[in-house]
């Protein structure tokens, strides 16, 4: 009698829960576990999709041993993370974790930390082999979220008064034979420029679309999806094999639906949920190649992501230069949504679709107050869009469309006080009026014009 085994004995998972922090608490996860944001994450100076211009300066001052401490600021998502962590591992290697103290928004970074765990950190020297630098790095992300006090502190070394101005020693100072400090920010004007000054700032901009298109490209081309093959030796399948008296290979899903294909030259199924279900080889392949990606016969069938060209520029459009943005909007739609396309895209973000702000426009430059008010109502409600949401899409297609520049700037002055009330939780049905109104003076006005 064949031995009944369940199917978490073919799919072993083995998870380190070996205790991390920070960005890296997903280093050591399986890939299929991890998000895109990290799996995709540039893992050398020659991965970061821009910026190659900042990015090759550092790679210069690192490989000439001339590395001066750093300031990255900019928006969210333009790499400036992922640039100072691909200089560590040039650095470092396999010594990165002796060499470099990463502090970021879920670590305590208050002054007590800049006089202990930093000055401690930086204070001693390290011998590790196999390193390229015996130089430390300290990584301050989020550098802008540290209390005054601390960047004081950071700056000052010990413990002095604040108004004390006629100091010689500063903890980044007098460390600088040792260590370097990179300090990663949103918001320069956060940093004291005290700290400023003793940087070198190199600000990362907002990706351009041609960067985040190709990124993205390169992830659904990467991404082949969700099958695995077992070995037809292996002990388990085997022994799942015998259960049905089929041979062959045997495919377990990824995202535990309980799918296994078993393929053989008599017979072949697919079971679901402990339920078989006789198919020709065929309608497995094509069962498979609907869903993400099967292995047939000894070939490789991959059913990459779908995402047609409307998608991507939807994709590309909603990230506003933030790759990290880009990239976990196209995961999100790819677990909703089998096609990628551009109404999944902003579905499942929950922005306006193009079409319905051509509409809202269309109800807002021709209608009169009531219709307007009524049929943006019902789509609003309908389609369950936030007010702020249509004002700022508007806006944009105010951009576009040819009118008077005295009009413009009128409209876009009022539609810009709308959205600052909309954010201090104004109510949405007095907002709503005023919009319909700016669009009524601003019809008056084109019209007092064309005369």
């Amino acid at each position: 009698m064949a031995e009944t085994i369940s199917l978490m004995d073919i799919d072993d998972d083995k998870i380190d829960t070996k205790p991390n922090k920070g960005k890296n608490i997903v280093s050591n996860t399986e890939p299929r576990s991890v998000p895109w944001v990290e799996k995709f994450r540039p893992q050398s100076l020659s991965d970061v999709a821009a910026h190659r211009d900042i990015v090759e300066t550092i790679d210069r001052l690192a490989s000439s041993n001339r590395l001066p401490h750093l300031l990255l600021y900019g928006p969210p998502g333009t790499g400036k993370t992922s640039t100072i962590l691909a200089l560590a591992r040039k650095l470092y290697g396999s010594q990165m974790h002796n060499m470099v103290l990463e502090l970021n928004a879920s670590d305590d970074r208050g002054i007590d930390v800049v006089r202990q765990q930093i000055q401690d950190f930086a204070s001693t020297q390290s011998i590790s082999f196999g390193a390229k630098s015996a130089v430390k790095l300290v990584l301050l992300d989020e550098a802008d979220a540290m209390t005054k006090d601390a960047q004081f502190a950071l700056r000052r070394g010990k413990k002095l008064p604040l108004h004390h101005t006629t100091l010689n020693i500063y903890l980044i100072e007098k460390y600088t034979r040792n260590t370097r400090f990179a300090l990663i920010c949103n918001n320069v004007n956060k940093v004291i420029p005290a700290l400023q000054s003793r940087c070198t700032r190199f600000r990362f901009a907002p990706l351009d679309a041609v960067h985040v298109s190709e990124r993205l490209k390169h992830v659904v081309e990467a991404e082949h999806g969700g099958f695995l093959l077992w070995d037809q030796h292996h002990v388990s399948m085997s022994k799942e094999l015998g259960k049905t008296g089929t041979s062959g290979k045997c495919f377990r899903w990824y995202y535990g639906s309980g799918i296994v294909v078993l393929i053989s030259d008599q017979r072949s199924h697919i079971v679901k949920n402990g339920k078989e279900s006789p198919s020709s080889p065929q309608v497995i392949l094509a069962f498979c190649l609907r869903i993400t990606s099967c292995i047939f016969n000894h070939s490789v069938y991959p059913a990459r992501l779908d995402v047609p060209e409307g998608g991507l520029k939807a994709l590309v459009r909603l990230s506003n230069g933030d790759m990290r943005k880009a990239l976990n909007i196209l995961q999100s739609t790819h677990m909703a949504s089998q096609q990628i396309s551009e109404d999944a895209v902003y579905l499942c973000t929950g922005n306006p679709l193009p079409k319905d702000i051509e509409q809202i426009s269309y109800w807002l430059l021709n209608e009169p107050f009531a219709i307007s008010c009524k049929r943006i109502s019902e789509i609003k409600t309908r389609k369950g869009l936030a007010l702020v949401d249509i004002v700022r899409e508007v806006t944009m297609f105010v951009f576009k469309i040819k009118m008077p520049a005295n009009v413009r700037v009128q409209l876009i002055n009022e539609m810009a006080d709308i959205e600052y009330r909309l954010t201090f939780g104004c109510n949405d049905k007095l907002q709503l009026g005023s919009l319909i109104s700016a669009f009524t003076r601003a019809r008056s006005a084109l019209v007092a014009a064309a005369k």
